[in-house]
């Protein structure tokens, strides 16, 4: 169970194959994360009330249930990066950004993973004012049923200058958002 916590810039957090993360709050990346899940055994970052998978983590039975916001975000750092590899998740995203949150020049990697169910954007790519340069990749993914955009990526712009999104979609799905599956500006 995370409630807060941060991979520093020099760091790289490595997640196994089966692993169940639990969120209370954001995990944030200011350097890489790397989930190592398999078709077999995909890696979960899920809610706290998500019995389905890892038990019963808040120990109330069955008195609650998982829902959209109950947990921030995965928030990636200027320079941070993510690749994940059949990796779940869900039940996460804030009001104003989605499960996953990243701000100015940041990679991040969708292989044969999901994200779902999140009380805002699915995937979140920037949202600054500084020149910098965004990568979104999903490959063989799904991005469904998230309460906003599947993925949003605005562009910033400060003195002058824009950043630049890169978006790049194989062989993905991304359906059943409340808002465009992909905005892009």
């Amino acid at each position: 169970y995370i409630n807060y916590s941060t991979v520093p810039a020099d760091a790289t957090l490595t997640v196994q194959a089966g692993a169940v993360v639990k969120l209370g709050s954001s995990l944030n990346i200011d350097g890489a994360l790397v989930t190592q899940g398999t078709a077999a055994s995909p890696v979960y970052f899920t809610s706290y009330k998500d019995d389905s998978v890892g038990g019963d983590s808040n120990g109330d039975g069955s008195a609650s249930s998982p829902a959209p916001g109950d947990w921030s975000y995965l928030s990636f750092g200027n320079g941070a990066s993510a690749t994940f590899d059949h990796s779940i998740i869900r039940y996460g995203g804030s009001s104003s950004y989605g499960a996953l949150y990243a701000a100015q020049s940041s990679t991040i990697l969708l292989r044969d993973s999901e994200v779902s169910f999140s009380a805002s954007h699915g995937v979140h790519m920037n949202q600054t004012n500084n020149a910098y340069t965004a990568t979104l990749t999903l490959e063989r993914s799904t991005v469904a049923s998230n309460n906003s955009y599947g993925v949003y990526m605005p562009v910033g712009y400060d003195n002058g200058q824009y950043g630049r999104n890169r978006l790049i979609i194989t062989n993905s799905a991304i359906r059943n958002n409340g808002g465009y599956g992909v905005y892009v500006n």
